[in-house]
């Protein structure tokens, strides 16, 4: 019996030692770092603006025809005839038809209020059709405006001044040009001042660019009733310079 015991107790050593070993031997090797490196970059941040004034190339206007009539589809029917007619004028101005874009258009019921019965009362109904207008020759804006009032336009809603976009872009890189190179001669200033050398870029990033909208002065909310041409009847379509920024934040190394 003692023997049988005995006997037990030494496979269970055994098999303990060996469990032993193979752990041993296939033992998970601990995570290296291969390559690494843990030296510290010295870096200095900079920015750099630049601006500019121009002369915007281009006006848009925002011009709308409305119409009222005691139902939606006489309503509807006179104002795609003035509006037509608002096309063609703006056309014989040199206006190309990809520069006359619909922006709004809505037929909705008109009700005036009594003050006698204190109701609202039915008028009808109304159609309003907004054209957006792009003249690229800013010395006719004045012309386009005037043959499209006496067109039909009811209501000049806006006219602003801005840049084409290939104007804008190239404008944009010109003072992307400007601003990093002087991003670089204040971190030389700055780094130089200290003893050291600027190195490589190590990161750059371009603050936003919008160019602004110079918006005409006196532009009239409604059709004028003097005659085209006249100081009551044009606004002031001479747009101011404008001044456009940009401005480069940049990271250099520092040797």
């Amino acid at each position: 019996m003692n023997e049988k015991i005995l006997g037990i107790i030494g496979i269970g050593i055994c098999a303990i030692l060996l469990f032993g070993v193979f752990m041993a031997v296939n033992k998970v090797p601990a995570p290296q770092v291969i390559g690494g490196s843990t030296e510290k970059i010295n870096t200095v941040s900079v920015s750099g603006v630049a601006e500019q004034k121009v002369t915007p190339n281009q006006a848009v206007m925002r011009l709308s025809v409305m119409t009222e009539s005691l139902t939606a589809k006489n309503a509807e029917e006179e104002n795609s005839r003035t509006i037509d007619a608002v096309m063609k004028a703006l056309k014989a101005q040199g206006v190309d038809e990809k520069d006359i874009v619909t922006e709004n258009y809505n037929i909705y019921p008109h009700y005036d209020y009594e003050p006698m019965s204190g109701r609202s009362v039915n008028k009808g109904y109304r159609a309003q059709h907004t054209l957006r207008v792009t003249v690229h020759d800013i010395e006719k804006a004045g012309e386009v405006l005037d043959a499209a009032v006496s067109a039909g336009v009811t209501n000049v809603d806006s006219v602003s001044f801005t840049l084409s976009e290939e104007r804008e872009e190239a404008i944009r890189e010109e003072l992307i040009e400007k601003a990093a190179k002087k991003a670089r001669e204040r971190a030389e200033v700055l780094v130089g001042a200290l003893g050291g050398k600027v190195g490589k870029v190590v990161a750059v990033s371009e603050s936003s660019y919008t160019p602004p909208i110079y918006y005409a002065r006196d532009v009239m909310s409604s059709k004028a009733e003097s005659a085209p041409g006249t100081p009551n009847y044009t606004p002031d379509l001479n747009p101011d310079d404008v001044t456009v920024e940009m401005q480069i934040n940049v990271e250099f190394a520092i040797e």
